[in-house]
């Protein structure tokens, strides 16, 4: 085991005995030091507990560690290099994020992939530079991001949704937006990504833009997620076949929904958009199972 995961262990464990309240951690450090003593050479290496002992006499540690200002206090003491990040080495970080996030549930398993996959190819039919492609490739992989804050229970549940359930998974594109927004370079990206239930008229969620507040990029990528979600196989249903799928694309222009040039590309390259959705489905499907499999499910 490195040395970094026993400090996390340690480090963890004395958080969640810390607790967030400051006003009483001053009486309740001495039972913590003496859990911790406790465990040493147990479930904490020797020399990290006595590490920690030599922290734990100091009131301010204790202070610290209970502040509800603790985000600020950290960013004070440690100063994280700068990483640059060509876009090919971003589009390989965007792919592992993509996993994290559909990996959670056999639904979805393949989704962001389809979405990158589709969302790249129909963005080339628009005329958007190789480098644009990328990006759209990126935001595509990131769309669901926000779905990280959605419960496994909620995502994997078979019936139907109640209402509660249903405005948490309504969420998740607003949590996708605040967390690109701090990425200043990714500005466009995070657009593409976040806006993908937004609706032309504005009744869409969670900004409730209108047409003028949705570049071609956020358009391109709500047809991409709508194309996939209907046209790919999920355990507990097949995808719609071309017919049916075009007729709700079609219903969905009309009512507003999505933009009617970004669905007539798709239209009038159905079976190419549709060809590089399942490679790309196909190949995350396989990474799936050796992940599955893997992890002794």
């Amino acid at each position: 085991m490195p040395q970094g995961s026993h400090i996390l262990h340690i480090a963890d464990r004395v958080a969640v005995l810390t607790g967030n309240n400051q006003q009483e951690i001053l009486s309740k450090s001495k039972d913590i030091i003496k859990k911790v003593e406790s465990q040493s050479d147990k479930l904490f290496a020797p020399e990290l507990v006595e590490a920690f002992k030599s922290l734990a006499l100091k009131e301010s540690f204790w202070l610290e560690a209970a502040s509800p200002s603790i985000s600020s206090v950290l960013t004070s003491r440690i100063t994280l290099p700068v990483v640059e990040l060509d876009i090919e080495k971003l589009t390989e970080i965007a792919k592992l994020f993509s996993q994290i996030i559909d990996f959670r549930s056999r639904f979805t398993a393949t989704h962001s992939s389809g979405v990158a996959a589709s969302a790249e190819y129909l963005a080339k039919l628009c005329g958007f530079s190789g480098r644009e492609c990328l990006m759209m490739r990126i935001a595509g992989y990131l769309h669901d991001l926000g779905k990280l804050a959605v419960p496994v229970e909620i995502l994997e549940k078979n019936g139907q949704l109640t209402k509660e359930e249903f405005e948490i998974v309504r969420a998740h594109p607003f949590f996708t937006y605040r967390i690109l927004e701090p990425l200043k370079d990714l500005e466009e990206i995070a657009a593409w990504a976040s806006f993908h239930h937004e609706r032309l008229d504005g009744s869409g969620y969670p900004f409730h833009h209108r047409a003028y507040d949705l570049p071609l990029g956020s358009r391109i990528m709500s047809v991409a997620d709508v194309f996939c979600a209907i046209t790919e196989d999920r355990p507990y249903r097949k995808g719609m076949p071309k017919e049916q799928a075009v007729k709700v694309l079609d219903d969905m222009v009309k009512n507003s929904a999505l933009d009617a040039y970004v669905v007539e590309v798709l239209k009038s390259n159905f079976g190419e958009v549709n060809e590089f959705r399942k490679i790309a489905q196909a190949s995350a499907a396989e990474e799936y199972r050796i992940f599955y499999e893997g992890a002794g499910f």
